[in-house]
């Protein structure tokens, strides 16, 4: 009964350390699973996030070459002079600037610092004098869009001409905004980019590629500019939070080694297989039992002794048996002894015999 009881204990607590490692197993893989699944998805979301970063220093470079152009003293001092000197100021000095290497250029307006002779006709031509206003103040005004309808879209440049510090005249630059994404494909990690700017509520777009997304996109501003770079990346819905994942994989840890520990404890309680009963103490009928069993067989041995003189030997009784396993010692034959020589002594005076 005590060991029945003691047996199932045993196979109970084998169960349970099995069960343990089993349930730990898993919570450690579903945790794996789940850091896995959160980290790709971050990856590709830096990738396409590393991917917009550079489309946006392209443009900010490209901007900031035509900025620099139109501010360098060269361009300053030829300005001034052809507006001197010139019939069509205008037209010498984008002629100036193409051969400087500005390409894309599709108009140039010049306003005196006043602007009393700036006519406004159409709402694009505010967004020029806001930009021709900002130029006057500081020198040069951020770019922006102007959509010609089905013209297109181009870039504004605003830039104030100076000789001496002293103000000549205001200029206004247009491009193609073509110019601004010459080489751009698309994009290898981002699932949606667009370059534009946000005009009046909608999206004035210079280039796109890739479905605008469901959700709001990310947004990178263009620096010296007012135009800005949209970008998206789908993500997975993480299974579990960080910190989920990190509880996760501590209680399959906890779980794990628990049933190792508890299985190794079983395993050490367990009695050790018997090598059989001692052989000490086994009497005749066991040992003739397990010589049997063996296929040894034992003859019983009584010692004889033979008296002189005797023509029989009566065996001595013996209370204690003792076997011999086959092939027995031969028992050594006990010869009788001769009879002994009789001794005479003769007398001849008595004739006595001995």
């Amino acid at each position: 009964m005590k060991l029945s009881a003691l047996n199932a204990v045993k196979s109970g607590s084998n169960l349970t350390a099995l069960l343990l490692i089993g349930v730990g197993l898993f919570s450690l893989l579903a945790a794996a699973v789940a850091w896995y699944g959160a980290s790709s998805g971050s990856r590709a979301v830096s990738a396409a996030e590393s991917e917009a970063q550079d489309y946006v220093r392209q443009a900010r470079d490209r901007l900031a070459a035509v900025q620099q152009r139109l501010a360098s003293p060269i361009v300053q001092s030829a300005a001034v002079d052809l507006l001197e000197e010139s019939d069509d100021p205008a037209r010498a000095l984008a002629d100036l600037l193409i051969s400087d290497g500005l390409t894309g250029i599709t108009r140039i307006r010049i306003a005196p610092p006043a602007l009393e002779d700036w006519s406004v006709d159409q709402g694009e031509d505010y967004v020029a004098l806001d930009m021709l206003l900002e130029a006057r103040r500081s020198g040069a005004a951020p770019a922006e869009l102007r959509a010609a309808g089905a013209g297109g879209t181009f870039l504004l440049f605003a830039q104030r001409l100076q000789n001496n510090d002293q103000t000549e005249a205001l200029v206004l630059v247009e491009m193609t905004a073509d110019s601004l994404t010459s080489g751009w494909r698309e994009p290898d990690f981002a699932n949606y980019m667009s370059l534009g700017q946000d005009r009046g509520g909608g999206w004035l777009q210079v280039w796109s590629q890739g479905q605008p997304p469901g959700s709001s996109p990310e947004r990178l501003p263009i620096g010296d500019s007012r135009l800005e770079l949209r970008w998206f990346q789908s993500r997975p819905l993480p299974l579990f939070s960080a910190a989920q994942v990190g509880g996760l994989a501590g209680v399959g840890l906890l779980m794990l080694v628990g049933g190792v520990l508890l299985r190794k404890r079983a395993l050490a309680q367990q009695e050790p297989v018997s090598a059989g009963p001692s052989r000490e103490g086994e009497g005749p009928q066991t040992l003739r039992k397990t010589s049997a069993a063996a296929g040894v067989t034992s003859e019983r041995i009584e010692p004889r002794i033979e008296l002189e003189g005797s023509s029989s030997a009566e065996p001595l009784p013996r209370d204690d048996v003792v076997t011999q396993p086959e092939p027995a010692t031969p028992t050594p034959d006990i010869k009788p002894e001769a009879p002994h020589e009789s001794l005479s002594l003769a007398d001849s005076d008595s004739g006595l015999s001995l």
